[in-house]
C-alpha cells in the first residue's frame, strides 16, 4: 500500500509511506510476485480515499489486497 495525504507521502497517521517503500514495491515485491507465474501478470493500481477517515480507507484497501491476490493480480 501507498498512503498519501494531500498528494504527498504520508509521514504520520496510521500508516506512513516514503520513497523507499515505493521503490521496494517495484524493485522487490512486484518482481517476486511475477516470478511465481509464467507469462504476464495483471497489475492493479487502485486509489481510494478522501471521503472517509484514513483508518477506514486503509482498512478497505487492506481488505482489497487479498481479493486481488486471490484473482491473480
Amino acid at each position: 500500500m501507498v498512503n498519501l495525504s494531500q498528494g504527498r507521502f504520508s509521514d504520520d497517521g496510521d500508516m506512513t509511506t516514503d520513497v523507499a517503500d515505493v521503490d521496494a514495491i517495484f524493485d522487490v515485491h512486484l518482481p517476486r510476485f511475477v516470478d511465481r507465474f509464467a507469462g504476464e501478470v495483471p497489475l492493479v493500481i487502485w486509489a481510494h480515499g478522501g471521503l472517509v477517515s484514513e483508518s477506514t480507507g486503509l482498512q478497505i484497501a487492506a481488505h482489497q489486497i487479498a481479493w486481488w491476490l486471490d484473482n491473480g493480480a
